[in-house]
């Protein structure tokens, strides 16, 4: 009698549910989410689904979702809710998300999401008690909605292994269709964990990435994949698929505060300085108040030079150098190319010339940063096994900093012999700091720790710059000496991301606002520690990658769109796009090196343009 009343319980919410749909409160939002959770199943009871729901459902509203949940559903209730969501999103420019915790299972190439009343006694069964969630997916196809998300947290296992033929773990792959993106709690066909906490580290991991600001949908799914690893000690490693044609975000960042770029303000060294301490000492930096330009007959730092109406579109043709899987950094050492596998636990060298792969080292869980030294040595950022790993040219590795616990790696470049590490502290007070490695030795130099969600590291002229988030405004700032004090931040109303340098400058790429705004690219003197222009490029993008050389930078945007500009005045000179979302990107002697997740066989490659840049 308990269950019965449960269920109706139940078929009554999703009834609210469907009238909210139905009257168009989730159309006018312009975000609806389906959420259900199934835990309370008679075979198999799972501790976690019914709560991941909850903390979904909570995290979708925050960030402006009308939310549907439906907790512990019958066949009967999960599929009207289903098909009631499918048709309140179509023919509207809705973004759709559904998103399912409990049980799921593969059967004849097919996926089933599993209702509490599944009574399955044999394969030919699941197909009659589940729910076709293949199916389901192509319904979506068939809205136009522009942005469809589709969440699988439902491979916890397959409670009928023994009446399965093959006893297939969790979900199959699902082709994502235009305009679709699919994620899945773990790698397709293995099984995911249900968590001993109130809630499964996936969805965990999951609604902090969402609530992050500022993340595209890619990067969000990305963040949260690196969590899990490091939760689960690798066991878990959650997946997706895409083939989302424009650009989304679930957490906008916020609209930056009016405040007009300043330079360092014209104050005393002597009031600037900042006290050597010892290696984990903190140094608490006070916001400067504004002051007058350390560079005379500059332009408005806060004016925003506009794109020149024509520029050069061209249509480069790339060698594509398929490699393992997810590809992230990417460094030229005088011995060949050098790539990080993040999937596949490795870094590898491209014999450019062969236009392959020529060796391969072990160098632990997900290595995703790359640099090299003037010696040769090439480097690479282990995040899942905290460390700095180091391939001599004598072919011996080695770790040459381990991270401390709660510590991450958030970017890593090198300059000469010297490698500088970017880490920062995995908990609320948010600090960060710069490690300055001797390629050669091995040893290590720390800058004062500063708090701040950094973005991203660059050296110029031996001295580290870091651009970093506080209070939601962009902060820049550099370290000096050999005591790496650290300077005032220069401060800007831009939404800043990602970093390059050549000799003199720094290029910030971004958006021109903290919410969806038009991609900017903004330089840095180096030597005066002012923002000379800012550069829009007239496109409602986030700018994630970035490469400089002496005479060019390029800006990269997730859906493939490549800027060349003049690195003297930042005009744009020339535009493309990869047809690949990016990841890393390293330009050398007029050619572009660029590495993408994209690739055969679910594996990445390497996009090569020779003479790019000549």
């Amino acid at each position: 009698m308990k269950y019965q009343l449960r269920q109706w319980v139940a078929f009554l919410l999703v009834l609210l549910g469907i009238i909210g749909f139905a009257t168009g409160s989730a159309v006018a939002a312009g975000r609806a989410a389906l959420v259900i959770g199934n835990s309370a199943y008679p075979f198999g009871r799972l501790i976690n689904p019914a709560n991941d729901a909850k903390l979904m459902a909570a995290t979708l509203r925050k960030v402006g979702f009308d939310v549907t949940t439906v907790l512990d559903a019958d066949r009967q209730t999960m599929q009207r809710a289903m098909l009631e969501f499918s048709r309140a999103i179509r023919d509207t420019d809705t973004v759709g998300l559904f998103y399912f915790a409990g049980h799921g299972v593969q059967s004849n190439n097919q996926n089933y999401l599993i209702p509490l009343d599944a009574d399955i006694k044999s394969d030919s069964e699941v197909k009659l008690f589940g729910i076709n969630v293949d199916e389901f997916v192509s319904t979506l196809e068939r809205s136009s909605g522009r942005v469809n998300i589709v969440i699988l947290d439902s491979c916890r296992n397959n409670p009928f292994v023994s009446a399965s033929r093959g006893g297939k773990k969790g979900i199959g792959a699902i082709d994502a269709p235009t305009g679709t993106f699919i994620a899945f709690s773990t790698t397709p066909g293995q099984v995911a964990l249900d968590g001993e906490g109130e809630n499964s580290p996936y969805a965990a991991a999951l609604a902090k990435a969402i609530e992050t600001p500022g993340l595209s949908i890619e990067q969000t799914f990305k963040v949260a994949r690196r969590q899990v690893l490091k939760e689960t000690k690798d066991i878990q490693l959650p997946w997706d698929t895409s083939s989302l044609t424009g650009d989304f975000s679930f957490n906008e960042a916020p609209q930056a505060i009016e405040m007009p770029v300043v330079a360092a303000p014209e104050v005393k060294i002597e009031e600037l300085k900042i006290e050597a301490p010892a290696p984990e000492a903190e140094v608490a930096l006070d916001t400067p108040q504004q002051g007058p330009s350390v560079v005379e007959d500059q332009p408005e730092p806060d004016a925003v030079a506009q794109a020149p109406q024509v520029m050069e579109e061209i249509n480069p043709t790339p060698r594509i150098i398929p490699v393992g899987k997810w590809p992230e950094g990417i460094t030229l050492a005088p011995d060949g190319l050098w790539v990080a596998e993040s999937g596949i636990r490795q870094i590898s060298r491209i014999n450019l010339q062969a236009g392959k792969i020529d060796k391969t080292v072990k160098s632990g869980r997900l290595p995703v940063q790359m640099a090299t030294d003037d010696n040769g040595n090439v480097f690479a950022n282990v995040v899942t096994d905290a460390k700095i790993f180091r391939q001599s040219p004598d072919g011996k590795g080695k770790t040459v900093m381990p991270i401390p616990k709660l510590t991450y790696t958030a970017d890593m470049v090198s300059q000469g012999r010297l490698v500088y590490a970017l880490t920062q502290v995995d908990n609320p007070d948010r600090k960060f700091t710069v490690n300055v490695i001797d390629g050669k030795t091995g040893k290590i130099n720390k800058t004062p720790e500063v708090v701040g969600d950094p973005r991203s590291l660059a050296v110029v002229q031996g001295q580290p710059w870091v651009l970093y988030m506080n209070n939601q405004i962009s902060h820049l700032l550099h370290f000096t000496g050999e005591s790496l004090e650290a300077s005032a931040p220069l401060l800007f109303d831009h939404f800043g991301w990602k970093m390059a340098a050549n000799q003199n400058n720094l290029y910030i790429g971004g958006q021109v606002q903290q919410q969806v705004g038009e991609a900017m690219v903004s330089m840095v003197s180096a030597a005066n520690q002012n923002i000379v222009k800012t550069q829009s490029l007239k496109t409602e993008e986030l700018i994630v990658t970035m490469a400089a050389s002496e005479t060019h930078v390029l800006a990269f945007s997730y859906s493939g769109n490549v800027w060349i500009l003049d690195a003297n005045n930042l005009q744009p000179l020339k535009h493309f796009n990869t047809g690949v979302p990016p990841q890393f990107a390293v330009v050398a002697d007029g050619s572009l090196y660029l590495t993408t997740h994209n690739g055969r066989g679910g594996n990445g490659s390497v996009y090569v343009y020779e003479g790019l840049l000549n």
